[in-house]
């Protein structure tokens, strides 16, 4: 009897809890985005960051000190309660994810603009008609000045642009109209003076086209990061800044490092001496690389997306 009372209690607290309604999950979500789309312009607050996934955990692609203009490319993404924009800037600025406040109940970090598309490039390179350009990179010459433009020859790195006209200002890039030769036969198109802070040609502002680096990663000395390939090949860990120097070792992958030293430019590139984790005997220069192969990843994370 006890048994069989026991086993009906046991059926009715099942029916009483399935009977229960069941609260529902509550998504806290984004709230509306501003009225944006590819395309459109936007100016930023200064002192935010450009990140590289739509999220506030994701990695630092820029520091803005100062209000830029941007255009819309995508979103928004929603992530951490904000809405998310990706965009790109002047050629100098890397492009990545901007975050439309700075916290849900936060200011809003960005803002729509009208602007003139011609604008919104950097402030060219102090060239003029019949300048010669040593080439730091293999540049694309095309037939129109645009991205989308066919192109004509790959002027390897070395070579010397001929500058016959501009500077244009399409796509947030300077192009300059420029002749250059190839196995005895004279080439004309355009080339984009730099992107994403690449610089493609020598600054005649500058002292000596030996020492030409773009802006470096903001690392600093003990900062913590490891080796990124994005290209699929090792990373050349070298007794001295400089693609001169002896190579010690060649590094895969996630391989962390402390960062002793740096920056120096060498060939163009920004160098820094750093110590192996895992094998702190092991001291060398890494070249950070480049926009779109760079060699480099930080550890560092904010808290905020916005400031």
């Amino acid at each position: 009897m006890t048994k069989r009372c026991g086993m009906m209690s046991l059926l009715m607290l099942v029916i009483v809890w399935i009977g229960r309604p069941v609260q529902a999950q509550v998504d806290v979500g984004c709230g509306p985005s501003l009225p944006l789309a590819a395309g459109l312009h936007v100016n930023t607050r200064p002192g935010i960051y450009i990140r590289n996934l739509p999220t506030r955990s994701g990695g630092i692609a820029e520091y803005l000190q100062d209000s830029l203009t941007f255009q819309i490319v995508e979103g928004p993404a929603c992530a951490d309660g904000l809405n998310w924009w990706r965009v790109t800037g002047p050629s100098n600025i890397n492009p990545g994810w901007i975050a439309e406040k700075e916290a849900p109940d936060g200011r809003y970090l960005i803002f729509k603009v009208e602007v003139d598309p011609a604008t919104l490039c950097p402030d060219p390179l102090n060239l003029v008609s019949g300048s010669h350009m040593p080439l730091l990179n293999d540049v694309r010459i095309r037939q129109e000045p645009t991205l989308e433009g066919l192109v004509l020859h790959v002027a390897p790195q070395g070579d010397t642009a001929t500058i016959v006209g501009g500077p244009q200002c399409v796509e947030m890039l300077n192009w300059w109209q420029v002749q250059v030769t190839w196995q005895g036969i004279l080439i004309q198109g355009w080339m984009a003076e730099g992107q994403y802070g690449a610089t493609f040609v020598t600054d005649p502002d500058l002292p000596s086209p030996d020492k030409v680096c773009g802006p470096p990663m903001r690392l600093h000395l003990g900062d913590r990061a490891s080796v990124n390939v994005e290209d699929y090949k090792p990373k050349n860990l070298r007794v001295a800044p400089g693609l001169d120097g002896t190579l010690l070792y060649s590094l895969i992958e996630g391989i962390a490092f402390d960062v002793l030293e740096g920056p120096v430019c060498a060939d163009n590139l920004n160098w820094w001496k750093i110590q192996i984790v895992s094998r702190p005997e092991v001291i060398g220069w890494l070249s950070e690389g480049g926009p779109g192969n760079r060699a480099i990843k930080r550890f560092t994370q904010d808290r905020l997306p916005g400031h």
